[in-house]
Parts: structure tokens; C-alpha cells; sequence
């Protein structure tokens, strides 16, 4: 995979012909009718139009998998940059990036232009009909399993009946539609549409989806495009980058397999877990001290906490890849197998009970998770090292780096979404209606403060899109400094390192996790879509809203004055 992504000889010289078939079969429609077939062989081919498709575990039942349908089907970024103003260039630039694709591809007799003009027409439509992305955050109200026979009744256009059985999925009887009325647009813009504007989009799918896999020239210009116009960076990542990146999104398990067995040691997988059950204890201390939560409430939470699975360092069992066909020269073959491949596990998998032990991230990932439907946090092999753990480090350092994550993780089965979730995974309020509303009233205040925040001149934080996360932010520092105490409590009292308690290295170590950079495109982006706040405001609010912050540096001159914080605006 590797190889067949570095040959540019072989991926020049190929040119659009891996492609050629399913734009030559588009070209082909004669009728609405054969649309549906075409949705099926570009989901085979990794290719979403109109919508996304996927196989989750069932929110409702969390022991099964389902079919999930979601809004999708655009090509910029966000439903935003169809819409606001201030995204007005972008969309000039991103007609002419779809028109000099058609161009290069040729075959258009001179009909670029046209075609770029019905996608982007199109497209903003399925803009306008989409959600922003703070109302996606909320699983209940994107929740909604219809049966097949309402599906076609009231999608008769989009025909799921058809579309599931082309991609091997003919015994489903059920989907989770996250937005019904974008799926009521998506139906609606198939009926209005010509047959030739609804090609040229299909096509355009096709091409956009592969351009980064075909020769050098499509591979350039989407960079222009994504790369240069929308996020603003000044030139592409070297080649062997992405093409490791290419071997992570397709045979992730299998290189997490090779990393793992180079870069984990038993005593970081060991300390790291002493350090999950030290967090969760914290919690569940924390839990038992609310004063606003009745007693019932507190009982279900604690019960949901001690339930909580936790996956450290590296899976039981990596997947196998041996049906998996590879070839070291055609990139774009190596592509549709992988889409292939993984359609079909999923496909095979619908109604069937969850495999609990399967993994959502790959072993080398400097990143966490936490899932509701497993009501599992997974630590992977790829955050356990500094800044974030190091088993021979301070334990403030320690508690402050993947301490506070392990918190962060575990928050989030009590944030706005993840505590709709019960003990088993299952979407069930399994709160009181007062416990629920007091929660609430404190979640508008976490919303308030972060809104005030600006991300660039003239651009505040969503708020409310990026709720969740700022939830497990604040929990995760209070967590860990707590977990941190009674650590310094059993080791005998605080200690001085270079100069400083270890409540301070807390502090600077927690700060120091958030160091990045961002490029203003990058940032604009990810404030529309992105449900985490920007490194500076993560770095920056948890610490100064935090109660024992300003006590911490008291009297340290050399630091200068601390101002007043922020109030307390901690949920947990």
C-alpha cells in the first residue's frame, strides 16, 4: 500500500483509467429509476452521495449493530461555507477547483463550467437542509429507526429497499435516520432535478473522492483547493507522510499491531491502569459529594461508573487483513479493496451482537476516546508517552497529562450526551427530572463562559457545539488534581521539584499538554465543525476556573500577580 501510493510514475501514466468505469457507468443513466444502483456502487467504492451510510452499534440497543443513515453529501467543509458571507471567496474558489477538475478529466465536450454550476447548486441545497453541527450533538434528537416500509414510502425517490440490497445488505428491515427532513430534501432534490445535473454531481463525487489517488495533477489540485484556499497551508505534507497516512486509514489494526509490539511495555499498560481506577475513584467521590444531585441519581451514576469498561495500551486481538488484496502499483485499486473490504465486514455484521472488545482507534493514535454505546474509554499505546505519560516521571506530571485525559474520557459518560446513556450503553434517561434540569442549568453556564471566548477578531466559540467537550475538560482537571492529592497524602506529603510544589508542575504540566498551532483557514474551520475548543482556550479555562489554581502560586513573586479566575463553572 505503501509503494503503490509513493509510484507517481505508475499513478501518472494511469491517469483517470481507475475511475474511468464508474464514470463511463454514470454517463449511461437513462432514467431516476437506475440512479439508486449507482448510489449502491459508489458506497462499495468508499464514495458517499447525498449521505452518509454507515453500521454502528444501535443507540436504543447497544448489544446489536444497525444500519445508520446520516446528512451528508457536500464538499466543502461545512453546510457554513455554502452560506454565510463570509465564505463567499471560497465558494468562487471551489466552482473553479470542480470546473478545472472536469477539465482535466476531459470527455465534457467544453461542458465544465455547466457541470461545476449544477453541483455547487446542488450541494447548497443539501447545505441548506442540513443541521449545524451544535444540534448534531444531541443523540436523542438524531435517533430515529424506521422501518423499511416507512422508509419507502416516504423516501420513494432515495428507494433504501434497493440501495441496502446493492451494497449486500438485503435482510435489513430497519435503519437509524439521524435527520429525517434532510433525507425529506435529498428525496425531494432527486425528484426536481434534471437527470443530467444529478450525473454531474454523482461524477463529481467520484472524481473529488479520488483525487488525492489518482496521478499528480488531481493530487495538486485538491491540495490547492483543500490545503492552500480553506486551511491556508503554504505546502503539502512530503509524500511519504501521507502516504503513511494512506497505510493508517487502510490497515490501521495492522500497523497498530507492528507499533504496539515495538513501543508498549507491560509497566506503562500497569501504570497506566493503576491510574484509571485512581481517576475513577476520584469521580466517584466527587459524585457522592454533589450537592445538587439527589441521591437516586447519585446511585445510578456511580453504578454506570463502576460498569465503565477500560482498554489500555492495546487491544486483546488485532483484526486479520489476509482477505485484503493489495497490489504495490495501483493506489486507486488498493483504495476500493480497502472500501470493499471494510463495507462488507460492516455490511455482515448488521442485527448481530457487538463484539465489546473491539477497538475505535488505532494503538498508535496520540488520542482518547470514550463510547457511549460500550460505556468504554479506550487509552491507546500512542498517548502513553510524554507530555502526556511517562513512567518515570513526577506523578504530578503524570496525573496532569494522561490523568486529566483518563478524567476527560470518563466525563464524558456524564456530559450533556453521554450521561442520555445508561450503564449498558443504551439511550435511556435514567435521571430525575430535577437532577436533569439542575444538570442543565449548569451546562448553560459552561455554555455561556466558552461562548465569550474568541477564537480569531470578530469570531467567537460555539459554545453549544463544543459543550461536551468543554464538560470533560473541566471534570478531567478536577478529577486528576484530586487523584493527584491523595497520591501526594499516601507518598507522605508535597514534595519540591526545581523549585516548585508539585500542585504547581500540576498546573504548568496540564498547560503545557495544549501546545499547537493552527493556521487561521484551520481554525475558522474547525470553530464551525470542530466540537473541542482551540489548544489556548483548553490550555487556559480548566486551569484558571479551577478552585485551588490561584492558592497554588500564591506568594511565588518570580510568576508575578495572578489575576482573579474565572468562578467555578465545573460541572463534576
Amino acid at each position: 500500500m505503501y509503494s503503490s501510493f509513493m509510484d507517481y510514475r505508475t499513478r501518472n501514466k494511469l491517469g483517470f483509467e481507475p475511475v474511468k468505469g464508474m464514470l463511463s457507468e454514470i454517463d449511461t443513466i437513462n432514467s431516476k429509476k437506475e440512479l439508486v444502483k449507482h448510489l449502491g456502487i459508489a458506497r462499495l467504492h468508499g464514495i458517499e452521495t447525498f449521505f452518509g451510510l454507515d453500521v454502528e452499534e444501535d443507540a436504543k440497543d447497544s448489544s446489536v449493530y444497525a444500519l445508520c443513515a446520516w446528512q451528508g453529501g457536500i464538499g466543502l467543509p461545512d453546510r457554513d461555507y455554502y452560506l454565510a458571507k463570509e465564505f463567499a471567496g471560497i465558494r468562487d474558489k471551489y466552482i473553479k477547483y470542480i470546473c478545472g477538475m472536469f477539465d482535466l478529466y476531459g470527455h465534457l465536450d467544453g461542458k465544465s463550467a455547466d457541470f461545476a454550476t449544477a453541483v455547487f447548486t446542488l450541494e447548497k441545497e443539501l447545505a441548506h437542509a442540513s443541521k449545524p453541527n451544535s444540534e448534531l450533538t444531541d443523540p436523542v434528537k438524531n435517533y430515529n429507526l424506521m422501518k423499511s416500509s416507512e422508509l419507502e414510502r416516504r423516501y420513494r425517490n432515495i428507494g433504501f429497499g434497493k440501495l441496502c440490497a446493492n451494497i449486500g445488505a438485503k435482510h435489513v428491515d430497519s435503519i437509524v435516520i439521524g435527520q429525517p427532513e434532510f433525507f425529506d430534501c435529498v428525496d425531494k432534490l432527486i425528484a426536481q432535478s434534471s437527470l443530467s445535473e444529478i450525473k454531474a454531481y454523482l461524477q463529481w463525487c467520484i472524481l473529488n473522492g479520488f483525487s488525492g489517488s489518482l496521478g499528480k495533477d488531481p493530487d495538486d489540485r485538491r491540495f490547492d483547493f483543500y490545503g492552500k484556499s480553506v486551511i491556508g497551508n503554504k505546502k503539502m505534507k512530503p509524500k511519504w507522510k501521507r502516504a503513511v497516512g494512506f497505510v493508517q486509514s487502510a490497515a490501521g489494526e495492522a500497523l497498530g499491531e507492528i507499533y504496539a509490539a515495538n513501543y508498549l511495555s507491560k509497566r506503562d499498560i500497569e501504570k497506566a491502569k493503576l491510574l484509571v481506577e485512581d481517576i475513577r475513584h476520584s469521580l466517584m467521590d466527587r459524585i457522592k459529594a454533589l450537592d445538587w444531585m439527589g441521591d437516586k441519581t447519585k446511585s445510578r451514576a456511580i453504578e454506570k461508573l463502576e460498569a465503565m469498561r477500560a482498554y489500555v495500551g492495546r487491544p486483546k486481538r488485532f483484526r486479520e487483513y489476509a482477505r485484503l488484496e493489495t497490489d504495490s502499483k495501483t493506489l486507486a485499486d488498493n483504495l476500493i479493496n480497502v472500501c470493499r473490504f471494510e463495507l462488507d465486514r460492516d455490511v455482515g455484521r448488521i442485527g448481530k451482537k457487538v463484539d465489546r472488545e473491539e477497538w475505535k482507534m488505532d494503538v498508535y493514535e496520540v488520542n482518547a476516546i470514550y463510547d457511549p454505546s460500550n460505556n468504554s474509554i479506550t487509552i491507546p499505546a500512542g498517548i502513553l508517552k510524554p507530555p502526556f505519560f511517562d513512567a518515570n516521571a513526577d506523578d504530578a506530571v503524570n496525573y496532569a497529562g494522561i490523568g486529566s485525559i483518563i478524567g476527560h474520557e470518563i466525563t464524558h459518560g456524564f456530559d450533556s450526551s453521554g450521561s442520555k446513556f445508561d450503564k449498558e450503553g443504551n439511550m435511556v434517561e435514567w435521571w430525575s427530572k430535577r437532577d436533569r434540569k439542575m444538570f442543565e442549568m449548569r451546562c448553560k453556564e459552561i455554555e455561556r463562559v466558552y461562548g465569550s471566548m474568541y477564537v480569531l477578531p470578530g469570531l467567537k466559540l460555539n459554545g453549544k457545539l463544543t459543550e461536551t467537550e468543554n464538560i470533560a475538560d473541566l471534570g478531567g482537571i478536577r478529577i486528576a488534581y484530586d487523584a493527584l492529592q491523595r497520591s501526594i497524602r499516601r507518598n507522605g506529603g508535597n514534595r519540591i521539584i526545581d523549585g516548585f510544589t508539585q500542585e504547581q508542575i500540576f498546573f504548568i504540566s496540564y498547560a503545557q499538554l495544549w501546545r499547537g498551532k493552527n493556521r487561521e483557514g484551520l481554525k475558522r474551520m474547525y470553530a464551525l465543525a470542530d466540537t473541542h475548543s482551540p489548544q489556548e482556550i483548553r490550555g487556559l479555562i480548566p486551569v484558571v476556573t479551577h478552585p485551588s489554581f490561584r492558592n497554588a502560586f500564591a506568594g511565588l513573586s518570580r510568576i508575578g500577580t495572578i489575576k482573579q479566575p474565572h468562578k467555578e463553572i465545573s460541572i463534576w
